[in-house]
């Protein structure tokens, strides 16, 4: 990972509505995009479920990704505020790999329509985690 191919910082909160008035009140956050959509996931463990996804990104760079909690997944708020980091990986599975071998383990694998993996959040016992998003939707999310 370069950071050159840092995509956007990712921050999960309890009540959506009032993270994305926060956030435009304090930083001047514009919204480009506001999504809600369901989001096939597996677990390294081999299950899979269908997750509902809320999330808005913001218009300028930096990109801010606000993400609406899902209780009993992974995606809570944390202490930090900061969830995770995201970078474009030209090919998700070698980098999710890679970041195995450093000590990051998987929590979670993204699956595009077909079943590949499209998207892989890592993350250590410190720190925030790393999502690795394919670099295929590089350009759906260009601004």
């Amino acid at each position: 990972m370069e950071i050159s191919k840092l995509f956007h910082v990712g921050v999960v909160v309890s009540d959506f509505e009032r993270g994305l008035a926060e956030l435009s009140e304090l930083f001047g956050c514009e919204w480009a995009t506001e999504r809600s959509f369901d989001a096939p996931v597996r677990y390294p463990a081999g299950h899979t479920v269908v997750l509902r996804v809320r999330n808005a990104l913001t218009a300028a760079q930096p990109v801010i990704e606000l993400i609406e909690a899902i209780p009993g997944t992974l995606w809570t708020p944390t202490d930090s505020g900061i969830h995770h980091l995201g970078y474009w990986a030209d090919d998700v599975e070698s980098e999710s790999a890679r970041l195995e071998q450093r000590g990051w383990p998987a929590e979670v694998f993204g699956l595009a329509p077909g079943g590949h993996v499209a998207s892989a959040l890592h993350r250590r016992a410190d720190g925030p985690r790393i999502e690795l998003i394919s670099s295929a939707y590089r350009t759906r999310s260009s601004r």
